[in-house]
């Protein structure tokens, strides 16, 4: 009796230190790094005037004055850049606004949604506008008619907004990028009329990373011998693996027909895939999700060839294949 009293406390006190340290860790592992960056340039119109002897300006010239000022010519170039070579899709649009602080705002421009496809680690667009402070002034003297609200300050806002998808073999980006430009028109006697900016330069630096999991097997070890020191027969851990595994393989192959049943309005089944003579890259999407959001957004179907239990998604577009074994989800 003493004998197994001491060892039940032995066992215990072993449990209850193993105990303490994890039997898995989780560790974050950088995968790769992008960058968005949008920078604005101007020149500035003016009229003949004495302050500056000059009819163009540019940042860091000096201050707009409104009353000199004719129109301002911009320049937005954007920039993306990512460290692994990817497949990328740029989808952007841009929109213009006038608002006033008394509470009223009007469009004064939008653009529809255009899309690009980039092969590499850098991707760009560029594009001009130009504000014309005459045609701006006319407005907001209708608006002020029209609403009986004036104000010393108005805003003008220049909104790009950029959608990055990228994909390669380590994983997916899926960024949203909006570098808005800020212009102010302010009336002020003691500071001048004057047309005001800001955020000429934006940039936002990202990373993509991976979680793997460290078992630790001396815990493990210890453990266990915790468990058999304490009764637990070779029977019941047998039996125990043997239904946690059973339970295992039905939930996964639940899983498999769940998914295919989720994505059935995508998918058209092919008994092979079809032979394409031209060369074509091959990029291995890791994850349900990130396949149904690519074929969202090139709007093709997508090819299902089923192999017993064996199941590969295909998404054809112009000179890449997106692929998905679902076999190994």
């Amino acid at each position: 009796m003493v004998l197994s009293l001491t060892l039940i406390i032995f066992s215990t006190s072993l449990l209850v230190i193993a105990s303490s340290y994890p039997q898995v860790e989780y560790l974050t592992i950088p995968l790769f790094e992008y960058s968005h960056k949008g920078v604005y340039d101007y020149k500035a119109q003016l009229k003949p005037n004495i302050l500056y002897g000059s009819t163009v300006i540019g940042p860091g010239e000096g201050t707009l004055y409104t009353r000199i000022l004719k129109y301002v010519n911009f320049t937005f170039n954007y920039h993306f850049n990512i460290e692994k070579n990817s497949s990328i899709i740029l989808r952007y649009s841009f929109k213009t606004i006038l608002s006033s602080p008394k509470g009223w705002s009007k469009i004064l421009s939008s653009t529809p949604n255009v899309t690009e496809r980039f092969i590499g680690k850098v991707a760009e667009i560029s594009t001009k506008f130009t504000l014309n402070l005459t045609e701006i002034k006319v407005l907001l003297s209708d608006v002020s008619d029209e609403t009986g609200s004036f104000s010393d300050r108005y805003y003008i806002e220049y909104i790009p907004r950029i959608n990055v998808l990228a994909s390669n073999d380590e994983g997916l980006v899926d960024s949203f990028f909006t570098p808005k430009l800020t212009l102010t028109l302010v009336e002020s006697s003691s500071q001048g009329s004057r047309l005001d900016m800001s955020d000429l330069y934006q940039y936002d630096n990202q990373s993509v990373t991976k979680t793997i999991s460290i078992t630790h097997g001396d815990v493990y070890w210890k453990l266990l011998s915790s468990y058999i020191l304490l009764g637990v027969g070779v029977g019941g851990f047998s039996l125990s693996t043997y239904l946690t595994y059973t339970n295992s393989s039905k939930y996964e192959k639940k899983k498999l027909n769940d998914l295919l049943g989720s994505i059935k309005e995508y998918v058209v089944e092919v008994e092979d895939f079809p032979r394409i003579s031209r060369p074509m890259s091959i990029y291995a999407v890791k994850n349900m999700k990130n396949f149904v959001k690519m074929a969202e957004l090139i709007e093709k179907p997508i090819l299902l060839k089923r192999d017993g239990q064996h199941y590969v998604l295909r998404l054809i577009d112009n000179n890449m294949i997106y692929q998905l074994d679902l076999s190994k989800t």
